[in-house]
């Protein structure tokens, strides 16, 4: 049994079209909270002294790497858990009959994109450079 068929197998009930406020729902809800979150930590920002916000700047600074790691502890576990994936998005409808086999082919193009993704958003291009002009120098 190929994996398509597995994926197909798997995810036999395709639930009903939902209406298009309860689809977007959770997603301005998302919104709202990001809104919420950010405007009560720019409102604090607001009243720190500036030597305060140097020493929260730095500890952000320091907080970086965490977020690089948990993203790049995210980016390992979508490319290990793969057919999952590709099982919910035929769920939910994201993913065609026709498409399945070619989809989870893709897996290690995802792979290189999300190396790519680390190696110039979270690490950084600047950083990269810094790291090979010091192994240079």
């Amino acid at each position: 049994m190929t994996d398509a068929e597995k994926v197909v197998e798997a995810s036999e009930s395709v639930p009903k079209r939902k209406g298009r406020l309860r689809r977007w729902l959770p997603w301005l809800i998302y919104g709202a909270l990001i809104v919420l979150i950010g405007g009560t930590l720019l409102t604090w920002l607001l009243k720190l002294e500036p030597s305060q916000v140097v020493a929260v700047s730095a500890w952000f600074r320091k907080g970086a790497q965490l977020g690089t790691l948990t993203q790049t502890a995210l980016c390992c576990w979508v490319i290990v858990s793969w057919r999952p994936i590709v099982a919910w998005g035929f769920r939910r409808g994201y993913v065609a009959k026709h498409e399945l086999r070619a989809v989870l082919a893709m897996r290690w193009r995802v792979a290189g994109m999300l190396t790519m993704y680390l190696a110039l958003v979270p690490i950084g291009a600047g950083n990269i450079a810094r790291f090979i002009m010091g192994l240079i120098s």
